[in-house]
């Protein structure tokens, strides 16, 4: 039968009980109360019990606290694809989409010509309006000569007309 794994003792009981609740990710929350109920004193069964998990991922839990303490309950986010541009690229394109007034279709052309890659139009709308916050509709240059004050102007303009 295999050796029962000691817990190491990282940190003092209220330091864990405080990173505990201050953790804002669930899957290393629900890890550290698993610490927190070993340095309570309860066993591998029942905290698999309690936390309604298998022992083993229980017992895996605590061998990475003993490794490596809190970076080791850590959610390692990894995998998905590679983005077939960069963020500068597409922060270039949103530029010149905006300079140029493209809506999302030609923006699809513009990427497919200018850099070989092929999105669909819910591709470059998910990376030019979600990722860099780009305004929904076709993007315009603004007329420089319009004076800051044009809406008061017009409704002077309105009132005389309206008068006479």
């Amino acid at each position: 039968m295999p050796r029962k794994l000691k817990l190491a003792k990282h940190v003092s009981y209220e330091e864990l009980v405080e990173m505990y609740k201050s953790e804002k990710d669930h899957e290393t929350r629900e890890r550290l109360l698993a610490i927190k109920l070993y340095y309570e004193g309860y066993k591998d069964y029942e905290i698999a019990r309690i936390l309604d998990r298998d022992e083993s991922t229980i017992r895996k839990w605590k061998k990475k606290w003993n490794e490596r303490g809190y970076e080791g309950l850590k959610t390692q986010r990894k995998g998905g694809r590679k983005p077939k541009l960069s963020r500068e690229e597409w922060e270039l394109i949103a530029k010149k989409a905006v300079e140029e007034g493209m809506d999302l279709k030609e923006v699809v052309v513009y990427v497919k010509n200018e850099y070989g890659v092929e999105y669909s139009y819910k591709g470059v709308w998910k990376n030019i309006r979600k990722i860099l916050k780009v305004k929904y509709g076709k993007p315009y240059v603004l007329d420089k000569r319009k004076p800051e004050d044009a809406e008061e102007i017009l409704k002077k303009d309105w009132k005389k007309g309206k008068r006479s």
